[in-house]
């Protein structure tokens, strides 16, 4: 299989898991989803970028019923899950094709602004963006561990599936603390170390990463 044979055979998976987990949740389950287009890897990205999950609100029941999501009343399924956030709700809520207005996105993309020949963000097939839990919750503390737990292993899939060069993850020393409580049972290997002031450097499951603060902070690209 190609890569996007792959992804596709994944996003079924995993929706089909994230449904299973907010069916035992009950009608207070947290929505869920990625952020970037799925659709656009055909290889190898230079970088995947992963926060804790997303910063929003809502139920997945009322995901399920909102037009914008195009679900009319089903469940998620792997078609829907692998387009990442493309729903934009009548309140006009930004989503992915927004995100060079976000001021977010301007901080993360001068975390590369050094890197050679080209940023990575510019092009879509050279990044992937997106998140160890897709249940959103409007802060990351606010996710459960267990929620987080049932999650990761589908975001780990994800990453060994497109095999990128790099691993940034957002949020620096809060987000490895995040991780080290939920990986008790050892559902992944990690080491790192800190390299400067808000900034670790180490290895995640095989792959070279940085923890970095979210770009909701300010942080100089030098600090890097």
């Amino acid at each position: 299989m190609n890569i996007q044979e792959e992804l596709r055979v994944w996003a079924d998976r995993t929706a089909k898991g994230y449904v299973a987990i907010a069916n035992e949740v009950g009608e207070k389950a947290p929505s869920f989803y990625t952020q970037s287009d799925l659709t656009k890897i055909m290889g190898s990205p230079k970088v995947v970028v992963l926060g804790i999950n997303p910063g929003s609100c809502g139920t997945y029941l009322s995901q399920k019923e909102n037009p914008n999501w195009g679900l009319n009343g089903e469940d998620m399924d792997g078609d829907h899950l692998i387009l990442g956030n493309y729903c934009k709700n009548d309140a006009g809520n930004p989503n992915w094709s927004d995100r060079n207005q976000w001021p977010y996105w301007h901080r993360l993309k001068a975390y590369f602004r050094d890197v050679l020949p080209s940023n990575p963000l510019e092009n879509e097939d050279n990044h992937v963006v997106t998140n160890m839990s897709f249940f959103n919750s409007k802060k990351a503390n606010h996710l459960p561990n267990k929620l987080l737990i049932k999650s990761i292993p589908y975001s780990l899939d994800l990453i060994r599936i497109i095999k990128p060069k790099h691993i940034i993850f957002l949020g620096g020393g809060g987000m490895l603390d995040k991780l080290n409580r939920v990986n008790r049972t050892k559902i992944f290997d990690i080491k790192y170390e800190i390299i400067s002031p808000g900034v670790y450097k180490g290895v995640f499951d095989g792959l070279p990463f940085l923890a970095v603060p979210h770009p909701s902070a300010y942080l100089k690209s030098e600090d890097l």
